[in-house]
């Protein structure tokens, strides 16, 4: 697994947890769970999970060192279907009324 999640990477936007402070406590706290998270997805032996375990390891190799963006691209990837529809052009029906 560590071949696609490098914990280093240069110019990362996301703070630095080793400088302390607040943010950088959340960072390593989402950066944990973000690993776990995945980690879950590649120990996974499930052969119905096999494409959405490449998927997986392509988004991590592409994002080298923020685990935090691949996993996010996977999600909205595997979910993107759902939400390219018309909830995101605003044609969304309203809700009928109950009718008495």
């Amino acid at each position: 697994m560590t071949d696609y999640i490098r914990l280093e990477a240069p110019n990362s936007p996301h703070p630095d947890p080793r400088q302390g402070g607040t943010a950088g406590l959340a960072a390593e706290a989402l950066r944990g769970q973000v690993l776990g998270v995945i980690s879950s997805v590649l120990e996974d032996t499930d052969p119905e999970c096999a494409g959405a375990r490449s998927q997986l390891r392509h988004f991590l190799v592409h994002n080298a060192g923020s685990p935090e963006k691949a996993l996010l691209e996977h999600l909205l990837h595997l979910h993107g279907s759902e939400l390219c529809g018309s909830e995101l052009d605003g044609d969304q029906e309203e809700p009928e009324e109950p009718q008495d």
